[in-house]
């Protein structure tokens, strides 16, 4: 019996044969172009047939939770531009394995080439998404088509492979590399399926047929585990009864809500308070983008689930670039957060609109992500004014307060600190995307460094600096993101004087 220590992802367990994938069996590789009109079409019908697949994927019932990151993939593959390289590669001669790669690499360079973190962590969705065309092509997908039941272990996983590996029966996965903030832990997280990454030579230190135990809490592998052992890692899905009350605490602790279907299991919680509702995710099952009716709906079945309870709901932070026609400023560079909700005020205020009708339900705060400015700030409050004017002159019955807080993301937010606590009445520090900017890190990278006690000790002097100047101005202040859930903080955390903490809904899984 071998323990092998990683980062792990969920707090799930499985076990079973462990099934070791190689990079290289993924595509085999022609030099020789014989004609390139036949092998135009060839790419016309792998790219036709990617999409069929992903499109496949969106329709499932568990792959909908991750529909945003498909949707993206979608978008990529009807890119004109990028289909007008592969195919003018292919005319001067190159076969569409050679094509695709130096189409790919262009990508690349101009995604690495920037100094945007959300670009730069775009650039494993180009990796995949090339792969799908690739993998189509060929028609040489047996170990995704065969039924598996056991254990994936690979060098690294692309979110598309981790769901085509749970459709052939695949329920856990071991690599070498990855991150807890990438597409393809969040995809594996959903499916309730733990992914341990991080350990070196580990497709070639587990043996393809080898019996494995995997913990997404702990981070551990059990490579020929005894059979004491293996019994306790029979997997099973979360359900209601499977929720513990958090543990007592030196801060109040709120709760994450992603899907809809996490408010039922978060009833049997002693949860302070909803203290981030990310409603990009919440509208999965739509074709498009949500309408008021619906927003409302959604909304109030929310803040009427936790009526005497702080709900925090924070205004979309990404939209698919196909539902708004563009989500990129002047300069090319990609847009999240708030400055893509002003620059499109009709998307803007039919949410705002829906959450003021929904206001009434209970104890509504909104959260405005990835604030770099109190000018945001300023703008949204005078449009939340104006529609809160027409709507009650309309006779809708609103909130008296609703508070409305600054998500600090980035350490440009940190340049301007003192203007946006000014503008806010609250504020929540976002830990993923801060800290992956403050370390120069994306979110495949290997995590070593994030969970290093370095970093931790370079979070908490930010978190310092904004507690401190928020406590000036008499707000709260919140963590959210992963190093909410590092409860060895939470007595530094009181200290430095943050109110809460909010963590996903699966931190209460017994």
């Amino acid at each position: 019996m071998k323990r092998l220590k990683g980062y792990g992802i969920g707090r799930y367990v499985a076990s079973g044969l462990a099934y070791v994938i190689a990079d290289e069996q993924l595509h085999t590789h022609r030099h020789v172009l014989e004609d390139p009109e036949k092998e135009i079409r060839c790419f016309q019908s792998a790219l036709s047939s990617a999409k069929a697949t992903i499109e496949a994927y969106i329709r499932e019932a568990h792959a909908k939770e991750a529909e945003q990151i498909f949707l993206s993939h979608i978008a990529m593959l009807d890119d004109q531009d990028m289909k007008k390289q592969i195919e003018s590669s292919i005319r001067s001669g190159l076969t569409l394995e050679d094509a695709l790669q130096k189409v790919k690499a262009r990508y690349l360079d101009r995604l690495q080439q920037s100094d945007d973190a959300y670009l730069l962590a775009r650039a494993q969705d180009i990796e995949d998404v090339f792969t799908q065309i690739q993998v189509h092509r060929e028609r040489d997908q047996k170990n995704h088509e065969e039924r598996l039941f056991g254990i994936a272990v690979k060098h690294h996983f692309y979110p598309s492979e981790v769901l085509a590996l749970y459709r052939a029966g695949i329920f856990g996965f071991v690599a070498e590399t990855g991150s807890a903030l990438s597409h393809s832990a969040m995809i594996a997280e959903s499916l309730q399926c733990p992914m341990v990454f991080g350990i070196d030579e580990v497709h070639t230190i587990i043996r393809d047929g080898s019996i494995v135990c995997v913990d997404g809490e702990k981070g551990e592998v059990i490579v020929s585990p005894t059979k004491s052992i293996l019994e306790q890692y029979v997997r099973t899905p979360m359900k209601a009864t499977d929720i513990r009350p958090h543990p007592s605490t030196p801060i109040a602790v709120y709760a994450n809500i992603n899907f809809i279907s996490e408010i039922a299991l978060l009833r049997h919680t002693d949860i302070s308070g909803i203290g981030l509702v990310r409603t990009e995710y919440l509208f999965h099952d739509l074709d498009g983008l949500p309408g008021k009716a619906e927003q409302v709906e959604v909304y109030r079945a929310i803040l009427g689930d936790f009526p005497e309870r702080i709900v925090i709901i924070r205004a979309f932070d990404k939209i698919p670039e196909m539902h708004l026609g563009t989500t990129r400023n002047e300069d090319g560079v990609s847009m999240r957060g708030v400055e893509t909700l002003l620059a499109h005020p009709d998307v803007f205020s039919t949410q705002l609109e829906a959450m003021l009708k929904a206001s009434s339900a209970g104890k509504l705060k909104i959260l405005l992500p990835m604030v770099t400015s109190s000018e945001a700030m300023i703008a949204t409050r005078k449009l939340i004014e104006r529609l809160k004017e027409r709507l009650i002159q309309e006779g809708t019955d609103i909130a008296n307060i609703i508070p409305l807080g600054a998500m600090i993301e980035t350490p440009l937010a940190l340049d301007v600190l003192n203007d946006i606590i000014h503008a806010s009445d609250f504020v929540a520090i976002g830990s993923n995307d801060l800290l992956e900017r403050l370390l120069s890190i994306d979110r495949e990278r290997d995590l070593k460094e994030y969970m290093s006690s370095a970093a931790k000790d370079i979070f908490l002097d930010v978190v310092r600096t904004i507690a401190a100047q928020a406590k000036k101005n008499h707000q709260t202040v919140g963590i959210c993101g992963r190093m909410a859930e590092m409860e060895d903080l939470y007595p530094e955390y009181r200290k430095i004087g943050i109110d809460y903490v909010s963590v996903a809904c699966d931190h209460w899984r017994k």
